[in-house]
């Protein structure tokens, strides 16, 4: 796991969006973290394959006070994640050792950030190579501004889905 160089600046300039939670939100702070990794998910396979990682993911997740959001390109994953700090913490250590992705780059990571994804155990709109131009962006140059589009990129895809994406949340 690496944490990307623009990290702590981003915690400081991405604002947070407050949103009405379906499921109940601890009053703790909330830490907020995006990361990018490589998909080591062989593409004949990724449905099947994707579709118990979201589902196990959003069991966990509520149990855990998770919220966020994943996204696919076929090449990489990027996802949001918010919550209890712990149990963010806890989870980032299962994910640095998940096998279905390697290279995992922190772009972002902010303590006391209101959740963007408040309504989601986790929001996943399936493969999108929409987002691939936006997560190439943000690797290459690593700079805030790369990072704040591709979390509003995300952030637009749950807001286009808001009911009709995949969480029962």
């Amino acid at each position: 796991m690496v944490l990307h160089p623009a990290a702590p600046f981003l915690a400081e300039h991405i604002p947070g969006a407050d949103r009405s939670p379906r499921m109940p939100l601890p009053a703790t702070a909330s830490r907020s973290l995006l990361y990018v990794s490589t998909s080591l998910v062989p593409r004949r396979d990724a449905d099947a394959i994707i579709a118990e990682l979201v589902a196990s993911s959003r069991r966990h997740n509520q149990r855990a006070q998770i919220t966020g959001a994943l996204m696919y390109s076929e090449r990489h994953f990027v996802q949001i994640i918010e919550g209890p700090p712990i149990a963010i913490g806890s989870l980032l250590a299962r994910l640095d050792i998940d096998p279905r992705h390697r290279d995992l780059c922190i772009l972002y990571d902010a303590d006391n950030h209101p959740r963007r994804f408040a309504d989601w155990s986790l929001a996943y709109f399936g493969p999108d190579r929409l987002i691939a131009p936006y997560i190439e962006a943000a690797l290459a140059r690593g700079g805030a501004p790369e990072a704040a589009v591709l979390i509003d990129a995300i952030a637009a895809f749950a807001a286009a889905a808001d009911g009709t994406a995949h969480d029962a949340g």
